[in-house]
C-alpha cells in the first residue's frame, strides 16, 4: 500500500511536469509539419 501511494506521489508530478515541459516542443513540431504539408500542397497545386 505504501509503495502504491509513493509511486503515485512521485510518478504523477513527474509525468505532469514532463507533459507541461513537452507542450511547446510538440506544438513546434506540429507547426513545422503543418508548414511542410502546406508547402507540399502549394507545390503540387501551383507548381
Amino acid at each position: 500500500m505504501f509503495t502504491v501511494a509513493f509511486l503515485l506521489f512521485v510518478v504523477v508530478p513527474v509525468v505532469l511536469f514532463a507533459a507541461i515541459s513537452l507542450v511547446p516542443f510538440v506544438l513546434k513540431v506540429l507547426a513545422y509539419c503543418f508548414a511542410a504539408v502546406a508547402l507540399l500542397l502549394k507545390g503540387i497545386f501551383y507548381g
